[in-house]
């Protein structure tokens, strides 16, 4: 795996989840290797990214919101 570039991608991630302009438009991120999607993944959940990207319901669970895709993470 590589740390620095998961590193990259989660705060790149992070920065245009936090854009007004850029939040409404999907996130793809294509990795090489099921490590590397794995890594991605913890990162994004160990620094709490997606939830930039959630909003809650009236019941309090999370929900994405509408007009905006989901982030993607796929191994190729």
């Amino acid at each position: 795996t590589n740390r620095a570039e998961a590193e990259a991608i989660v705060a790149e991630i992070r920065r245009r989840l936090r854009d007004p302009e850029l939040s409404c438009w999907s996130i793809g991120v294509v990795t090489f290797s099921v490590p590397q999607q794995t890594l991605v993944e913890d990162l994004l959940a160990a620094n709490d990214v997606l939830s930039l990207f959630l909003d809650e319901d009236a019941a309090g669970a999370a929900t994405f919101p509408a007009g905006r895709v989901q982030v993607e993470i796929i191994y190729f």
